[in-house]
Protein backbone atom coordinates (compact mmCIF):
# COMPACT_ATOMS: atom_id res chain seq x y z
CA UNK A 1 0.00 0.00 0.00
CA UNK A 2 1.35 3.40 -0.96
CA UNK A 3 1.41 6.38 1.36
CA UNK A 4 -1.32 8.97 0.73
CA UNK A 5 0.76 12.05 0.02
CA UNK A 6 -0.70 15.27 1.46
CA UNK A 7 -3.18 13.22 3.49
CA UNK A 8 -4.59 16.17 5.53
CA UNK A 9 -5.62 17.86 2.27
CA UNK A 10 -7.46 14.71 1.14
CA UNK A 11 -9.11 14.34 4.56
CA UNK A 12 -10.25 17.97 4.49
CA UNK A 13 -11.65 17.62 0.95
CA UNK A 14 -13.46 14.40 1.91
CA UNK A 15 -15.06 16.15 4.89
CA UNK A 16 -16.09 19.18 2.81
CA UNK A 17 -17.66 16.98 0.10
CA UNK A 18 -19.50 14.92 2.72
CA UNK A 19 -20.81 17.97 4.62
CA UNK A 20 -21.88 19.67 1.36
CA UNK A 21 -23.84 16.59 0.28
CA UNK A 22 -25.51 16.28 3.69
CA UNK A 23 -26.46 19.96 3.94
CA UNK A 24 -27.86 19.75 0.42
CA UNK A 25 -29.94 16.69 1.39
CA UNK A 26 -31.31 18.59 4.41
CA UNK A 27 -32.28 21.57 2.23
CA UNK A 28 -29.77 24.13 3.54
CA UNK A 29 -28.14 24.80 0.15
CA UNK A 30 -31.40 24.91 -1.83
CA UNK A 31 -33.64 27.83 -2.70
CA UNK A 32 -35.91 27.29 0.34
CA UNK A 33 -33.75 26.44 3.37
CA UNK A 34 -35.41 25.32 6.63
CA UNK A 35 -37.25 27.95 8.71
CA UNK A 36 -36.80 30.65 6.05
CA UNK A 37 -33.07 30.86 6.83
CA UNK A 38 -30.58 32.25 4.30
CA UNK A 39 -29.25 29.80 1.71
CA UNK A 40 -25.98 28.23 2.84
CA UNK A 41 -22.75 28.55 0.88
CA UNK A 42 -19.64 26.62 1.90
CA UNK A 43 -16.02 27.69 1.71
CA UNK A 44 -12.86 26.00 2.91
CA UNK A 45 -11.34 28.89 4.83
CA UNK A 46 -12.32 31.51 7.37
CA UNK A 47 -11.73 35.07 6.13
CA UNK A 48 -8.88 36.97 7.82
CA UNK A 49 -9.69 38.72 11.08
CA UNK A 50 -9.83 42.10 9.32
CA UNK A 51 -12.64 40.76 7.09
CA UNK A 52 -14.77 39.08 9.79
CA UNK A 53 -17.11 42.06 10.12
CA UNK A 54 -17.95 41.72 6.40
CA UNK A 55 -19.24 38.14 6.73
CA UNK A 56 -22.84 37.76 5.62
CA UNK A 57 -25.44 35.31 6.86
CA UNK A 58 -25.45 31.87 5.26
CA UNK A 59 -21.69 31.33 5.24
CA UNK A 60 -20.34 27.97 6.44
CA UNK A 61 -16.57 27.49 6.64
CA UNK A 62 -14.70 24.20 7.13
CA UNK A 63 -11.11 24.41 8.35
CA UNK A 64 -8.57 21.94 9.67
CA UNK A 65 -6.87 22.51 13.02
CA UNK A 66 -3.44 21.30 14.16
CA UNK A 67 -2.98 17.56 13.76
CA UNK A 68 -1.49 15.26 16.38
CA UNK A 69 1.41 12.90 15.75
CA UNK A 70 0.51 9.50 14.33
CA UNK A 71 0.61 6.64 16.81
CA UNK A 72 1.01 2.91 16.29
CA UNK A 73 -2.26 1.01 16.71
CA UNK A 74 -0.75 -2.44 16.61
CA UNK A 75 2.67 -3.33 17.95
CA UNK A 76 5.03 -3.99 15.06
CA UNK A 77 2.24 -3.74 12.49
CA UNK A 78 1.56 -1.10 9.90
CA UNK A 79 -1.72 0.26 11.38
CA UNK A 80 -1.41 3.82 12.70
CA UNK A 81 -3.91 6.43 13.90
CA UNK A 82 -3.90 10.20 13.96
CA UNK A 83 -6.39 12.77 15.25
CA UNK A 84 -7.12 15.76 13.04
CA UNK A 85 -9.43 18.39 14.53
CA UNK A 86 -11.52 20.50 12.21
CA UNK A 87 -13.95 23.34 12.69
CA UNK A 88 -17.23 24.10 10.97
CA UNK A 89 -18.22 27.73 11.52
CA UNK A 90 -21.82 28.72 10.74
CA UNK A 91 -22.84 32.37 10.31
CA UNK A 92 -26.56 33.20 10.26
CA UNK A 93 -28.91 36.19 10.39
CA UNK A 94 -30.85 35.06 13.48
CA UNK A 95 -29.80 33.07 16.51
CA UNK A 96 -32.58 30.52 15.85
CA UNK A 97 -31.28 29.95 12.31
CA UNK A 98 -27.72 29.62 13.62
CA UNK A 99 -28.74 27.08 16.25
CA UNK A 100 -30.78 25.08 13.70
CA UNK A 101 -27.91 24.95 11.20
CA UNK A 102 -25.24 24.25 13.82
CA UNK A 103 -27.20 21.42 15.42
CA UNK A 104 -27.82 19.90 11.97
CA UNK A 105 -24.06 20.05 11.30
CA UNK A 106 -23.37 18.46 14.69
CA UNK A 107 -25.93 15.73 14.03
CA UNK A 108 -24.54 15.07 10.53
CA UNK A 109 -21.18 14.15 12.07
CA UNK A 110 -22.92 12.10 14.78
CA UNK A 111 -24.67 10.06 12.06
CA UNK A 112 -28.19 10.93 13.23
CA UNK A 113 -29.78 11.46 9.80
CA UNK A 114 -30.59 8.94 7.08
CA UNK A 115 -27.55 8.81 4.81
CA UNK A 116 -25.22 10.40 7.37
CA UNK A 117 -22.48 8.40 9.03
CA UNK A 118 -20.13 8.47 11.98
CA UNK A 119 -17.23 6.98 10.02
CA UNK A 120 -16.17 6.89 6.39
CA UNK A 121 -13.35 6.11 4.00
CA UNK A 122 -10.90 8.88 3.11
CA UNK A 123 -11.00 9.78 -0.57
CA UNK A 124 -8.12 10.61 -2.90
CA UNK A 125 -8.86 14.04 -4.38
CA UNK A 126 -5.78 14.18 -6.63
CA UNK A 127 -7.85 12.61 -9.43
CA UNK A 128 -10.77 14.24 -11.26
CA UNK A 129 -13.34 11.95 -9.64
CA UNK A 130 -12.39 11.22 -6.00
CA UNK A 131 -11.90 7.54 -5.15
CA UNK A 132 -11.76 5.71 -1.82
CA UNK A 133 -8.27 5.12 -0.45
CA UNK A 134 -7.85 1.49 0.60
CA UNK A 135 -7.06 1.16 4.31
CA UNK A 136 -7.75 4.82 5.18
CA UNK A 137 -10.80 5.29 7.45
CA UNK A 138 -11.90 8.13 9.66
CA UNK A 139 -14.35 8.30 12.53
CA UNK A 140 -15.86 11.54 13.81
CA UNK A 141 -15.36 11.91 17.57
CA UNK A 142 -15.39 14.69 20.22
CA UNK A 143 -18.17 16.67 18.53
CA UNK A 144 -18.95 19.96 20.30
CA UNK A 145 -20.98 23.02 19.39
CA UNK A 146 -20.53 26.52 20.82
CA UNK A 147 -21.80 30.01 20.13
CA UNK A 148 -19.36 32.87 19.58
CA UNK A 149 -20.77 36.36 20.19
CA UNK A 150 -18.42 38.74 18.44
CA UNK A 151 -19.91 39.66 15.06
CA UNK A 152 -22.97 41.36 13.62
CA UNK A 153 -24.12 37.90 12.45
CA UNK A 154 -24.81 34.90 14.70
CA UNK A 155 -21.71 32.69 14.77
CA UNK A 156 -21.83 29.06 15.87
CA UNK A 157 -18.79 26.80 15.75
CA UNK A 158 -18.72 23.01 15.71
CA UNK A 159 -15.44 21.32 16.62
CA UNK A 160 -15.03 17.75 15.42
CA UNK A 161 -12.06 15.42 15.60
CA UNK A 162 -11.46 13.10 12.67
CA UNK A 163 -9.78 10.01 14.12
CA UNK A 164 -8.00 8.54 11.09
CA UNK A 165 -6.72 4.95 10.88
CA UNK A 166 -4.24 4.15 8.10
CA UNK A 167 -1.42 1.77 7.16
CA UNK A 168 2.07 3.23 7.41
CA UNK A 169 5.21 1.38 6.49
CA UNK A 170 8.31 3.18 7.63
CA UNK A 171 11.44 2.79 5.53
Amino acid sequence: MAWLRHSPRHIHATIVDYLTDQLDALGWTGVTPPFGAPQVRIQTYLPPESELTKITAGLVTVMMGDETDAEEEELGGPLHAQDLPFFVDCFMDKDAHGIALATDVRDIFRGRFAGSKRSMTVQDHSVSTPVDVVGWRMEFIDIEREQINSLPVYWHSIRVTAHVDFPEELY
